[in-house]
């Protein structure tokens, strides 16, 4: 049940929301999370959990906040893009170089802007996508497809969005995400994910020998994927007991059943066949 609005917290929730936001653009990523260059990484996720969970949009409904709620998804997004350049070391120096020739007056490349502008969309669709919100979650791949099309992993993601996608038709669009995943193969060879997610539509197709090709590619790149590893073990699993003693024996037992009755079958009609033919006392 919602709160009222109005109460003393979240009056005072609001304003903090609302005086962020306004100050967002004079920020950048370190501030945002309230750390420096120096910090490290593990308070930098401390950092990022500590706001995401005070930011996220899901919340505010529950506290009456609904009126701010557009204003906290846009918190959230920086706070979001913040984590993922500072979480990666060597997005990490990329940036603090871009900050340290914003302040001596260069501009900074267009394409390291685009390359972070793509980052930040894909993260955003891979929250959507675990939300269950694959209006949203497409939306975001497409636009980190558009920013670095260059990039395989994106145009999987936006394949599998399609594809898992309730509201589709997925007998129309599983021939077009199995090209979108081949091709996204072909640019990103070492993604793991990238062959997982073949496999998923090469299995609901029935077409078990490329889907198990594509498992074992995945785990291959990637020893520590475990839902691909899950999949070869549940493959093996049913091959192996199409091969047990017990469905061999079933089988067999079968067989013999069947021709003991036909061997029966086969005795009746050539007894009476015989009797038929063999002339009686009283005829001879």
């Amino acid at each position: 049940m919602a709160t009222n609005g109005n109460t003393e917290f979240t009056l005072n929730f609001r304003k903090r929301i609302k005086n962020n936001f306004r100050k967002l653009g004079q920020w950048n990523h370190f501030e945002i999370l309230g750390v420096d260059e120096s910090t490290p990484q593990n308070e930098i996720r401390e950092a990022y959990l500590r706001l995401a969970k005070v930011y996220h949009p899901d919340r505010l409904p529950a506290l009456g906040l609904e009126d701010v709620q557009k204003e906290s998804q846009t918190i959230f997004a920086r706070i979001l893009e913040a984590y993922t350049v500072l979480s990666d070391g060597t997005k990490r120096q990329e940036y603090i170089a871009s900050l340290q020739l914003k302040n001596d007056g260069i501009v900074v490349n267009e394409n390291l802007k685009r390359l972070y502008a793509a980052e930040l969309a894909f993260k955003k669709g891979q929250f959507f996508l675990n939300s269950g919100k694959m209006a949203e979650a497409e939306e975001c791949f497409k636009q980190a497809y558009d920013f670095n099309p260059g990039e395989g992993q994106h145009l999987a993601y936006l394949a599998w969005c399609i594809f898992c996608d309730p509201k589709k038709d997925r007998k129309k669009t599983t021939d077009e995400v199995l090209q979108m995943l081949l091709r996204a193969g072909e640019m990103s060879p070492a993604c793991a994910q990238i062959f997982y997610f073949l496999g998923r539509v090469f299995a609901t197709q029935s077409d078990h020998n490329n889907a198990y090709k594509s498992f074992n590619t995945a785990l291959a790149l990637d020893p520590k994927h475990r839902d691909a590893e899950r999949e070869i073990r549940l493959y093996n699993m049913r091959e192996e007991r199409k091969k047990s003693p017990l469905s061999v024996l079933v089988k067999r037992v079968s067989r013999q059943v069947t021709g003991l009755f036909g061997s029966t079958e086969t005795k009746k009609r050539g007894v009476i066949q015989r009797k038929r033919k063999t002339p009686s006392a009283k005829s001879a």
